[in-house]
């Protein structure tokens, strides 16, 4: 599966009449990167140059943002493979209305993740943090 989209959320060109503040960050970027590789997908970002053929300055420092998130996690991405099924996990058992139910004890229903070799790398769900 392949994703594909744009930093700019306007066109797939360069549009100078976008804000810095609307194009993708370098956290929502990551986040969308793990995401889609966590299940089983990769992703191509269309960075629309201007017309002399350069990158717009926001657009460089939203994908070097990306590379130094990936300079240091690299490994949680590259190489690996989705878990089993998306949303798999831990669960307990629970009465629910006098029946025993299973149910998963992630935090989040989002919950996904990336294995390489039976090692775990990457569990993903919202918990308040920003990368900084």
């Amino acid at each position: 599966m392949e994703t594909c989209d744009a930093l700019d959320p306007t066109s797939w060109g360069y549009n100078r009449q976008t804000p810095d503040d609307r194009y993708m960050t370098a956290n929502e970027l990551v986040d969308y990167l793990a995401d889609i590789v966590s299940k089983g997908g990769n992703l191509l970002i269309n960075v629309g140059p201007r017309a002399d053929g350069t990158i717009p300055e926001v657009m460089q420092e939203r994908l070097l943002g990306a590379g130094r998130w990936l300079s240091v996690n690299g490994e949680a991405i590259y190489g690996t493979r989705p878990w089993s099924v998306f949303g798999e996990g831990p669960t307990r058992k629970r009465l629910v209305h006098g029946e025993e139910k299973m149910e998963n004890t992630f935090s989040s229903p989002e919950t996904s993740g990336l294995h390489k070799k039976g090692i775990f790398y990457m569990q993903l769900f919202w918990n308040g943090l920003v990368m900084k």
